[in-house]
């Protein structure tokens, strides 16, 4: 991976002009089991492995879009549910059972950063060190019902050694795993240690023991993950410009569309038709501008706030000795209260009163 020195140095002032603002933006969700808001903030400038599968589009729960918004600060912060709670508060108990699998030993949960590039980021629940797989990265996943992409898990002796490997997991999981051990092959590179594999341990509702899949590190498709966040990163977040859908998400809206249940009414129906594909795309696009205006808005309001609050009870504000920003009282005016006239004169209001066409309104729906 190679970023060079000035797209450093220009990300460590975006980061330094945006860090505060985070901490303010994050506050009022604070709670008794939650990071603290200086942590969310940190969280929120870096590209982390919990990110990396959405960014790439490989995400069935979450879409670059959605985590450009996070990075942002145009979205609530996800507070948690209980699903997301109880896979936290096993984290421990997952990886204890899959030590206990693999006769080894946990070593504790770390956090790490890029050598080189310090808005790469990663946090391992736990390690463990086991006589026959050395030392590994262990993920901790806790699974209600598991889907199709997922394997079976490998096949461990009665001695820990695992006979057979099983890497089939969902690809946003692969992604975070290859993720964590891309970044600490970097780190641990200059003390001669090189960290081959890491495993995910998932225990699976009503099932006794835990699922161990093993995730070998590949530095191609660790380097593919770094080009993607790396454009991601400077691209969009950065230049505040938000990402289009993935093929894999236009692709997925369209065969949602395909089942929906035809509505009564006078619509063109256009199944079939080579204007079809043309014209869902253009509500798409049509969809994605919204957005986009939605949040540069937010952006151009955020701007206005500050500049309003730097005029105060002034009629404006002057930067380099010219009138950057005026905020000022508009002239009054008459104004007929139509309401009140309604009902105080009713009989002499409904003599005026006249019914017209009602206006076409556009309205998108993808």
């Amino acid at each position: 991976m190679k970023i060079d020195s000035k797209k450093i140095e220009s990300y460590l002032t975006y980061r330094n002009l945006n860090i505060g603002g985070a901490v303010t933006h994050f506050e009022p969700f604070v709670t008794e089991n939650s990071w603290s808001a200086q942590r969310m903030a940190e969280h929120s400038l870096t590209i982390s492995g919990s990110k990396i599968g959405a960014i790439a589009g490989e995400c069935r729960w979450k879409s670059p879009l959605d985590v450009y918004r996070d990075m942002c600060l145009l979205s609530t912060p996800f507070a948690g549910n209980a699903k997301t709670r109880r896979g936290q508060a096993l984290e421990h108990e997952i990886a204890y059972e899959a030590s206990e699998v693999l006769h080894g030993k946990l070593g504790g949960g770390m956090s790490l950063v890029h050598p080189d590039f310090p808005g790469f980021t990663w946090q391992i629940d736990e390690t463990l060190r086991s006589a026959t797989l050395g030392t590994v990265l262990v993920e901790c996943k806790w699974i209600t019902f598991p889907t199709a992409d997922w394997g079976d898990g490998s096949v461990i002796d009665a001695g820990g050694n695992i006979q057979k490997e099983d890497s089939q997991v969902p690809k946003d999981y692969a992604d975070q795993v290859m993720w964590q051990l891309g970044i600490a092959n970097a780190v641990y590179k200059s003390k001669g240690v090189k960290v081959d594999k890491a495993i995910i341990s998932a225990i699976i509702r009503n099932e006794p023991a835990p699922r161990i899949y093993v995730i070998n590190y590949d530095e191609q498709e660790f380097e593919r993950l770094t080009d993607i966040a790396e454009k991601f990163l400077f691209e969009n977040v950065m230049q505040r410009i938000p990402p289009e859908n993935s093929e894999r998400e236009i692709q997925q809206m369209k065969e949602e569309a395909k089942t929906h249940k035809t509505i009564a009414g006078d619509y063109e129906n256009l199944e079939g038709k080579p204007e079809e594909s043309e014209l869902f795309d253009a509500a798409m696009k049509y969809s994605e501008l919204g957005a986009q205006i939605s949040d540069l808005k937010k952006q151009q309001d955020e701007y206005k706030k500050k500049l309003i609050g730097a005029i105060g009870d002034h009629e404006g504000v002057l930067a380099y000795g010219t009138v950057i920003a005026t905020y000022k009282c508009g002239k009054e005016k008459e104004k007929f209260n139509e309401k009140l006239f309604a009902e105080q004169n009713p009989e002499l209001y409904r003599q005026y009163v006249e019914v017209v066409p009602g206006s076409r309104t556009f309205s998108n729906k993808i």
